[in-house]
């Protein structure tokens, strides 16, 4: 199995969730909360990295001969964020991968080495605060987004989605938040999955410089041309450290399991596939 688009996206997007709800309410001086809006003309940025690993196997059911794999990949990622006012801002990043892959075909123990580096492309979304959790302890946000990657992967695959989510907090005081967020994402063919994913999770202040944030992600992978419907899980555990008034570094790990699929034909089973990912990011807040 290698590190394909939907994967690398799911990934991020678990990091980002991760990152996102790692602040307590002594962190007064960041906007990191799945709900929080830039004020107008407020600009933060985001430099984040992580290493990933992962392996399975593929059973060719003709035969019912094997072939394992493993892959990992290291990935700089930079998005910086602006507010337009009216509970409103906007987003752009940008990512530098490096991803490779080892293959062997256990009955005649052939191999294969596969590598690709690059730029995977770019993103740009804008997040609309609906309630602000002035008068409430309920936040609520919806988050409109489109991905558009590069060929430089190892699936040398290059196409773009639109996502489309939701996302609701609940302060229960002391610093403890609770969160959950709903996200659609649509591919441009057929033959690339559209999915639909949920995370929740809780971010515990442990003093006024550091919150842990533990957090579990279900997607759910549409069927393609090729590949029928499937699922995966994965379990995260951020912390954040406030370094400086502004400015915090957020260390995570992520623990992710996808689950066995046949391709359509009948010919290929996708065997269970298990993976982790470490990653720190710094954010500022100017």
């Amino acid at each position: 199995m290698t590190f394909s688009k939907s994967q690398r996206a799911s990934t991020l997007m678990s990091l980002a969730v991760l990152w996102g709800l790692s602040a307590s309410q002594a962190h007064a001086d960041n906007k990191l909360f799945v709900t929080d809006t830039l004020d107008r003309g407020q600009l933060d940025l985001r430099i984040s990295t992580y290493h990933g690993a992962a392996k399975g196997d593929i059973t060719l059911l003709s035969d019912g001969s094997t072939i394992s794999s493993k892959s990992q990949g290291n990935e700089l990622d930079a998005a910086v964020r602006y507010g337009l006012g009216a509970s409103t801002h906007i987003g752009l990043s940008t990512s530098y991968g490096v991803n490779r892959s080892h293959q062997l075909d256990e009955s005649s123990g052939n191999t294969g080495d596969f590598k690709a580096k690059g730029f995977q492309g770019g993103s740009v979304w804008v997040r609309h605060g609906f309630l602000t959790g002035s008068d409430s302890p309920l936040t609520l946000s919806g988050e409109l987004g489109v991905d558009v990657a590069t060929d430089k992967n190892l699936s040398n695959s290059s196409y773009s989605t639109a996502s489309l989510s939701v996302a609701a907090g609940w302060d229960f005081g002391q610093g403890v938040k609770g969160y959950t967020a709903l996200e659609y994402t649509a591919t441009e063919h057929a033959d690339q999955a559209r999915s639909v994913k949920v995370n929740a999770g809780v971010w515990l202040p442990l003093n006024r410089q550091v919150t842990i944030a533990p957090g579990l992600t279900y997607r759910r992978q549409m069927e393609t041309t090729y590949i029928n419907a499937y699922s995966d899980y994965t379990l995260g555990l951020a912390a954040m450290v406030q370094v400086a008034p502004r400015t915090y570094i957020n260390p995570s790990l992520l623990w992710m399991r996808s689950e066995a699929v046949e391709s359509k034909n009948g010919l290929a089973r996708f065997n269970e596939t298990n993976g982790h990912t470490v990653g720190v990011q710094l954010y500022q807040l100017f």
